[in-house]
C-alpha cells in the first residue's frame, strides 16, 4: 500500500508577493488517495537506440518503478523498429552492442507500432509516454483472482549453461483461452543511446527484453481452474556469443498469465 502526496501551494490575498508567510508542517501536502497495489501491471516500452526521445520515457519508467515498486510495476523495454540497433550489428571489439532483436520485432509488429516511444500496458492499446502513469495507476488498482510463484535457475546441461524456469499458476475463477509466456530481460547493459541531438556512449540500459522461452508472442496454453494448481516448465540457454553476452548476474524473467483481454498476472524473478 502506498500514499502519494502532492505539493500544495496556499496563496495569501496581497501578501504573497510581499512577504514569506510561515505555512504549518501539515499544511504543506494536499494528501491524494491511497493506492492498494492488488496486482503487478506489465508495463510494454518499445523503444530503440537510435530514438532521440527514448530516454525520456525511460525516466517515466524509472519514476513509476520508485512509486510503486518492482513488484508491482514491471517494465520490459522492448528495442525494435526503425530505430533499433540490432544484436547482428554487435562488435564488441568496437563498443557496440545491439539490443534489438527479431523476436522484439515481431511483438512490436504484432501491436502496430509505428512510433517511438510508446508503451502498452498489460498487453492493452499503445499509448503514448504521457498516457503512461495513469494506465499503470488504473491497471494497479484493479483486481485479479489469478496468483503466480515461480523459480528459475542456471543449471550446466552437457557443457550449456541453461536457464531452467517452473512456476505454478492458480485462479479463482475459470478462464478460456489463457496462456503463459516466459521473457529474460536484463538490466545495467552499457551501450550507446541517442539522447536529443547528441549520441551517449555509456548508457545504462535497464528493464531490455533478450528472448522469449516459448513460441508465439503469448507463448504457451495452460488451464486455469478455480483451485488446481498448473505448473509449466521451460527452459532456455544462457547467451554468451560474439552477438550477445548476457550477464547472470542482471538477468530476470518476467512470468506473464494472459488471456484474450490482456494480462491477468505477471511476476519478475531473479535468476539463481
Amino acid at each position: 500500500m502506498k500514499k502519494i502526496l502532492a505539493a500544495g501551494a496556499l496563496l495569501a490575498g496581497g501578501l504573497g508577493l510581499t512577504s514569506c508567510d510561515y505555512i504549518g508542517e501539515n499544511d504543506r501536502y494536499i494528501e491524494l488517495p491511497v493506492v492498494e497495489e492488488k496486482r503487478a501491471v506489465l508495463l510494454e516500452d518499445f523503444t530503440g537506440q537510435m530514438c532521440t526521445n527514448c530516454p525520456e520515457g525511460h525516466e517515466i519508467i524509472e519514476q513509476l518503478e520508485q512509486q510503486y515498486g518492482k513488484d508491482y510495476m514491471i517494465a520490459v523495454s522492448i528495442h525494435c523498429g526503425d530505430f533499433g540497433l540490432s544484436v547482428n550489428r554487435t562488435s564488441f571489439e568496437n563498443s557496440r552492442i545491439g539490443l534489438m532483436t527479431e523476436e522484439g520485432n515481431s511483438i512490436c509488429a504484432a501491436y502496430g507500432i509505428d512510433r517511438w516511444p510508446m508503451g502498452v500496458v498489460n498487453m492493452g492499446s499503445p499509448i503514448n509516454m504521457d498516457q503512461w502513469a495513469t494506465a499503470v495507476r488504473q491497471a494497479i488498482e484493479s483486481t485479479t483472482d489469478v496468483h503466480v510463484e515461480a523459480e528459475a535457475l542456471v543449471e550446466n546441461v552437457e557443457g550449456k549453461d541453461m536457464i531452467k524456469i517452473s512456476s505454478t499458476t492458480e485462479s479463482g475463477s475459470t478462464y478460456v483461452n489463457t496462456k503463459i509466456q516466459y521473457w529474460i530481460v536484463e538490466d545495467g547493459i552499457i551501450a550507446q543511446q541517442k539522447d536529443g541531438s547528441t549520441t551517449i556512449p555509456d548508457y545504462t540500459h535497464n528493464n531490455v527484453f533478450r528472448a522469449q522461452v516459448f513460441p508465439g508472442i503469448k507463448g504457451e496454453d495452460i488451464a486455469l481452474t478455480p483451485g488446481v494448481e498448473t505448473t509449466t516448465t521451460g527452459e532456455i540457454e544462457l547467451r554468451y556469443t560474439d552477438k550477445e553476452r548476457w550477464a547472470k548476474e542482471n538477468l530476470r524473467v518476467v512470468v506473464i498469465v494472459s488471456d484474450n483481454n490482456g494480462v491477468l498476472q505477471v511476476k519478475s524473478i531473479d535468476i539463481e
